[in-house]
């Protein structure tokens, strides 16, 4: 299954890198109904559209465009940091294996971890935001290994406000707007603000005696918030964490804390390769500078 898989994801990397003009040809009618949606529709009422795709791996998932357009267009997100990280899942993640995914958005990688852990293995999902999770209980309604939680992961039980933003930039959805103070988008799209219930991952985990192998972490500036409300879980269990980390220039200082933290606690960074394994690195930003990256996901793993 897993050769199949990367060989279905390969295709969808392809289709990322080709022209305008090969993504067409490929699904023409869903290029012309999304491009024509997002350009010209979307812009004058400000409303998603709710639609279905196919994923590279054989799930149906639902989106609302603008937002997921490279799940709809290709049956898989396209960024190269995105492609790389299911590469690695795919490679890494084993029947029988638990998967957390905290930012879970429309469940993309919930859905991918599904698959790939069996009916014997479980995926537990967080997600902060009201409206996406509406979204993501949709896409899970028939995965009886997905565990939803309506939550924001943090490092303390406490309600919290949450920021919902349109849905063309819903995957910047935080508890953290004022990161985005100084964007011009944000001045035309401004959040709406919601309540949401603020827990520590070790009260999911730890204390019940869940020992996850993978947790990945797409949080949008509250990723060392999320990491110190999982200290217990790190410790004893020493789960794989695989996290977004964005460069300096783009308010990266609560990823640096929360790779800190994890370095305290024994582990190490890695970048994942264009094949999906581990490649060891001593410092971050250095590494995706070198590389010219803005963003990454980054791996970490006790030493």
């Amino acid at each position: 299954m897993k050769s199949d898989l990367l060989n279905k994801l390969d295709k969808v990397e392809r289709l990322a890198k080709a022209s305008k003009i090969r993504r067409l040809i490929n699904d023409p009618l869903n290029y012309l109904n999304g491009i024509f949606y997002s350009k010209f529709i979307y812009p004058n009422n400000k409303k998603g559209k709710l639609v279905r795709a196919s994923t590279f791996f054989d799930d149906k998932m639902h989106l609302v465009l603008p937002a997921g357009m490279d799940i709809y267009l290709l049956g898989g997100k396209t960024h190269d940091s995105e492609i790389r990280l299911a590469k690695f899942l795919i490679k890494h993640l084993d029947e029988n294996d638990i998967f957390v995914d905290v930012g879970t958005h429309f469940g993309f990688y919930s859905l991918l971890a599904s698959k790939l852990v069996g009916e014997n293995g479980q995926v537990i999902g967080v997600e902060a935001s009201a409206a996406i999770f509406d979204i993501y209980l949709k896409n899970i309604s028939q995965k009886k290994n997905i565990t939803p939680n309506h939550l924001a992961a943090t490092e303390k039980n406490e309600v919290l406000t949450f920021a919902e933003f349109p849905i063309l930039y819903s995957e910047y959805n935080t508890f953290k707007p004022e990161q985005f103070e100084s964007t011009e988008w944000i001045k035309k799209n401004p959040p709406k603000k919601i309540k949401v219930e603020g827990k520590k991952l070790d009260s999911l985990l730890f204390e019940k005696n869940i020992n996850p192998k993978i947790i990945k972490i797409d949080v949008e500036g509250a990723e060392n918030n999320v990491v110190l409300g999982l200290k217990k879980t790190i410790d004893n269990f020493h789960p794989t964490i695989a996290m977004e980390y964005l460069v300096e220039d783009r308010q990266n200082t609560s990823h640096k804390a929360a790779a800190q933290t994890l370095i305290k606690s024994g582990y190490s960074p890695h970048i994942i390769s264009s094949h999906g394994m581990l490649d060891k690195i001593n410092d971050i930003d250095y590494a995706l500078s070198t590389r010219k990256l803005d963003s990454d996901n980054i791996v970490f793993k006790l030493i």
